[in-house]
């Protein structure tokens, strides 16, 4: 037993720390707190801690470094493919990638074992922009959604219960966040993290600076938080853009100087605006699994294909017809044109028109 024990010794690689015979959930935490150093975004930690703690300690946690072949790990990318589908699981084989490059840094391993497994091939979707006569019904279908309500029909929605009644108007914020995404092309969350400080409406030509947006964190809730240090831009502003913040400037202060507020005028929850998307423009899951059966989900809701992010694709795709792909990049807040082109440009509808080089083939 002792000979073995030696002999096991012998083999073992690595550094004190870490090594050959260190649990891949231990590997995880010393990787985790490298991560936690190199000055990534809150969103992109949350995300990598959510994929170790939901799919890989739970799964292979227990598992030794030396027990980590390749083989095994690729068993366990095509079991989570299963039930994540490709693009959480391309995720997760790049947290685990990451896990076995800090295995490699402390000599655990010679080769990192996830670089040969199989990556996950996504579909990538086919990209769909709203039409000018599309966006235009979406956005009537919204204001009449939203417009206030009568006495009466309040009395009626509250089944005849005076003291259910409820306030005079709706909220106009979500048609006015529909306005300002249409008017640039924004990231759902970067409206919501609009400071009047960033607001130019006097100058020559209006303009907004976008800097910052507002999620969720667990520690402390919704904060403000910096967009992508690349992705701050300023983007001038059509008329009707500026003749609904020129509005929006009468409405009552905040002490955050927000643009856009919930109705205790602070912070708007993304995932609240995301279900305010949902409830004017789709049906309830039930309803829409029994509206796909009949074959009817498109005729009763038009726009249910429709979301936030659509408004980014409609300017990119707009932008690029007028003044081409890098001017859309730039208003998207891209680094090059080559993002813009292969996620937010819709395809043009039109048939490409070669008749005149064509008939030459004309034989009559």
């Amino acid at each position: 037993m002792k000979a073995l024990k030696v002999k096991l010794d012998a083999m073992r690689m690595g550094t004190g720390d870490i090594n050959s015979e260190t649990r891949i959930s231990e590997l995880v935490e010393v990787w985790w707190a490298g991560k936690q150093t190199e000055g990534l975004k809150y969103r992109t930690l949350e995300r990598l801690r959510g994929h170790v703690d939901r799919h890989i300690v739970p799964r292979i946690g227990g598992l030794r470094v030396r027990e980590a072949t390749t083989a095994r790990l690729d068993v366990f990318i095509r079991d989570l493919l299963q039930t994540l589908g490709p693009t959480t699981t391309v995720q997760v084989r790049s947290a685990l990638m990451g896990v076995f490059t800090e295995a490699q840094r402390h000599d655990a391993v010679v080769v990192n074992p996830v670089a040969a497994t199989r990556v996950p091939k996504r579909e990538r979707g086919v990209i769909r922009a709203l039409s000018l006569e599309e966006f235009l019904g979406m956005r009537r279908h919204a204001e009449e959604q939203l417009r206030p309500l009568t006495r009466g029909e309040r009395l009626a929605r509250a089944g005849g219960d005076l003291k259910r009644m409820g306030g005079t108007n709706r909220a106009q914020t979500p048609l006015d966040v529909i306005d300002f995404l249409i008017g640039t092309g924004c990231r759902a969350s970067e409206p919501l993290g609009l400071q009047w400080a960033d607001v130019h409406l006097d100058d020559e030509v209006p303009w907004v600076r976008i800097r910052q947006q507002v999620i969720r964190e667990k520690e402390r809730g919704l904060v403000l938080a910096p967009t992508k240090e690349k992705d701050v831009r300023n983007l001038a502003l059509p008329g009707f853009a500026v003749e609904m913040l020129r509005r929006r400037q009468q409405l009552p202060a905040n002490d955050m100087g927000l643009v856009f507020t919930n109705v205790r005028n602070n912070l708007i929850d993304p995932s609240n605006m995301r279900k305010t998307w949902r409830s004017l423009f789709a049906p309830e899951p039930v309803e829409r699994e029994k509206l796909i059966n009949a074959g009817t989900l498109d005729e009763m809701f038009p726009w249910h294909w429709v979301t936030q992010k659509t408004l980014r694709k409609t300017v990119a795709t707009l932008i690029n017809l007028e003044l081409g792909s890098e001017v859309a990049a730039t208003q998207l807040g891209h680094t090059s044109d080559q993002i813009t082109r292969k996620h937010y440009i819709e395809k043009d509808r039109k048939p490409s028109d070669q008749r005149s080089a064509l008939e030459k083939f004309n034989a009559a």
